[in-house]
């Protein structure tokens, strides 16, 4: 119980609607190939800080909480 938490900028956060990860799906979906192209096209060197990186954090959380099919 007096577990520490390392995540404390989200005690107390709200939830989001439905609706607005809904959004946030499409909008992911909608930049995802022009930006795994441009990423992929990159020296591995160069991908740091790309927001295609971004882009696969968001829709992996997505897909975990259920708003995106695997």
């Amino acid at each position: 119980m007096n577990e520490k938490r390392t995540d404390r900028h989200r005690q107390g956060a709200p939830r989001i609607p439905l609706n607005v990860l809904q959004a946030i799906q499409e909008i992911v979906d909608y930049c995802w190939n022009d930006e795994f192209i441009d990423y992929s096209s990159r020296a591995k060197e160069d991908r740091d800080g790309h927001v295609f990186r971004d882009l696969l954090i968001v829709r992996r959380y997505l897909t975990r909480i259920g708003v995106v099919d695997e």
